[in-house]
């Protein structure tokens, strides 16, 4: 057995408080929870006593798995790069997951562009907004900047979120993103956030599920069997490896 598989690991979930982005998908959980623009909330520590804090030691644990996610767009908070490369340099075996809409290039180079030990140590969940960057024009950026991280030390995966509006287009979908990134593109479920696991669409389930099969996500196979299907009712270790944390405000619970 490989000793890293031996290792005590703690997942922290970090609230990126920003609600703004630069675009505007009409299934966006900030739109449907009716808070676009509000004001974002200002850091009560820098970037660097942020990442001291995510030291391994100080959570009892050999390394971290950080995931950060913007309420809105993660990286039209300034502060992003800086807290990453951060925590990247607290361990060496810190890993952080940031989601984001592949839009925003000089945050992506930053990061991209760090010495390999850190770089090799990012993981890019990079959504395609596939509507909404072709109506502005974007397609091209965004497959530029994938190509960007695919070429550096990081790693990433592209996904989608399926709701009926996608339904008249995901032929272009698939084309767009074999012939840019040479593979499909992971498919994420699309809830209703004013109704905790209904679907966003009123669509007949038995159709949705076969529409996303096309795509030969693992992602999507996780999310119907977990999200739309069964409640798991075994022991669950989240409890005892993960936190929730609010990078403004510093709060932390589980």
């Amino acid at each position: 057995m490989d000793n890293d598989t031996k290792l005590n690991y703690k997942l922290i979930d970090c609230y990126v408080p920003n609600s703004r982005c630069n675009l505007r998908c009409e299934y966006c959980y900030v739109i449907q929870d009716g808070d676009r623009d509000s004001a974002r909330p200002a850091f009560r520590r820098t970037p660097e006593e942020i990442g001291r804090a995510f030291k391994p030691a100080r959570w009892g644990a050999d390394y971290l798995f950080v995931n950060f996610c913007g309420v809105g767009e993660t990286f039209l908070c300034k502060e992003i790069p800086d807290i990453v490369t951060q925590i990247l340099l607290q361990g060496r075996k810190n890993i952080v997951l940031i989601t984001n809409n592949g839009t925003i290039t000089p945050a992506i180079e930053r990061l991209i562009n760090l010495p390999d030990d850190l770089a090799s140590r990012l993981i890019f969940g990079v959504s395609l907004h596939y509507k909404e960057l072709k109506k502005r024009k974007l397609l091209k950026v965004f497959a530029k900047n994938v190509k960007k991280i695919a070429a550096s030390k990081a790693s990433f995966h592209v996904s989608f979120n399926l709701y009926e509006g996608y339904m008249d287009c995901l032929d272009e979908i698939k084309s767009y993103c074999l012939d840019n990134f040479g593979a499909l593109p992971q498919v994420a479920i699309m809830r209703d956030q004013r109704s905790g696991m209904k679907l966003y669409d009123p669509i007949d389930l038995a159709e949705y599920k076969r529409r996303g099969a096309e795509f030969h996500s693992p992602r999507f196979e996780v999310e119907c069997d977990n999200f739309l299907v069964n409640r798991r009712k075994y022991f669950c270790h989240a409890g005892q490896t993960s936190w929730f944390l609010d990078l403004a405000t510093g709060n932390l619970a589980r």
